[in-house]
């Protein structure tokens, strides 16, 4: 039973240290509640808002912004991937906040690339300790940590750690 536990614990250890490393780079942000939007994220968070509007009120439309962009019927969705923006307009629905939506596409950005680095080097036959500090060194630099510019570019680098 012991030999067990051991390597239950073993497994899952990783994915606690990421999430406590990935707290730990939020922390500020959690502690203020803030919110950072950049340059970039406007356009996207207005795709959003307009598909969290479309799913909440049921009057769909592909092509055109109806809520967000001043009701101005732009064509942002169709250019962007519409079902990104759907998944991420359910999500906000959902979150009822920036805050808290915001909090919780880091988590899966940080956890994606994190887990993902992380079973690359498992893949390879790097030591559980190496991977593990591998994966964090890699959430802290580089194009993952743009995820605070919310440019998403950081969901590709997360997503171009593939898992095997």
């Amino acid at each position: 039973m012991d030999k067990r536990i051991k390597k239950s614990w073993n497994s899952i250890l990783p994915y606690l240290t990421l999430a406590f490393v990935i707290t730990l780079m939020l922390s500020y942000q959690l502690n203020a509640r803030a919110t950072f939007i950049s340059s970039d994220a406007w356009i996207h968070f207005y795709r959003f808002f307009d598909t969290k509007m479309q799913i909440k009120t049921g009057n769909f439309s592909y092509f055109q912004t109806n809520y967000g962009f001043n009701h101005s019927g732009r064509i942002f969705n169709a250019m962007y991937g519409p079902l990104f923006a759907y998944l991420n307009g359910l999500l906000l629905l959902l979150c009822k906040s920036w805050f808290i939506y915001e909090i919780i596409i880091e988590y899966a950005v940080f956890m994606t690339a994190g887990i993902g680095l992380y079973k690359l080097c498992q893949k390879v036959k790097i030591s559980q300790a190496i991977s593990l500090v591998l994966a964090i060194i890699y959430l802290q630099f580089g194009i993952v940590i743009s995820i605070y510019r919310f440019n998403w570019m950081a969901w590709g680098a997360a997503l171009s750690v593939r898992y095997p």
